[in-house]
């Protein structure tokens, strides 16, 4: 953890996009973590992080392993809710109201998409759970800052990896 605090002291910067960081409702982590931040580093005013794909629950076996209800059949690689979901750290104001979420997209909504297959053309791990996976493992998002004349830089971010 200290480590991590180190980094983002020493880089300073006025917006930071945290990847595997668990996700809570409250973003009570991400209080904590900002907080910890401690003297002589500038605190970030606003914060923001939804609900990602990771751990989300599907019944299907997503994984293709035939067994149902473990981290790899999530819509996300995740154990829980939330596990290794994704923030921002911001010294720009947030435009909440026109942040948009591409989290729940489903890969194969996507055009020309190319889609898992076994080696004897059939969808994998099973059309059901192909129909039902989303593109992202974690999110997509579009999360408008406001820069200090009242324009807005929108800050286009994923998090897509799944544990190797």
């Amino acid at each position: 953890m200290q480590a991590v605090l180190s980094v983002i002291a020493a880089a300073n910067a006025d917006v930071l996009v945290l990847q595997s960081i668990d996700w809570d409702h409250e973003l009570r982590a991400l209080t904590a973590l900002n907080a910890a931040l401690g003297p002589g580093a500038q605190p970030y005013p606003h914060l923001f992080a939804l609900q990602p794909n990771t751990g989300v629950p599907t019944g299907l076996d997503m994984d293709g392993n035939g067994r149902f209800g473990r981290a790899g059949d999530a819509q996300g690689f995740g154990d829980f809710l939330g596990q290794g979901g994704m923030a921002v750290l911001s010294r720009l104001p947030i435009d909440r109201a026109r942040a948009v979420a591409l989290t729940e997209i489903l890969w194969h909504d996507v055009p020309h998409a190319v889609l898992p297959q076994h080696p004897n053309g059939d969808p994998f791990p099973s059309a059901e759970a192909l129909g039902a996976q989303r593109l992202s493992q974690t999110a997509h998002w579009d999360v408008p800052l406001v820069l200090p004349g009242g324009e807005r830089l929108h800050l286009l971010t994923h998090h897509a990896s799944p544990p190797v």
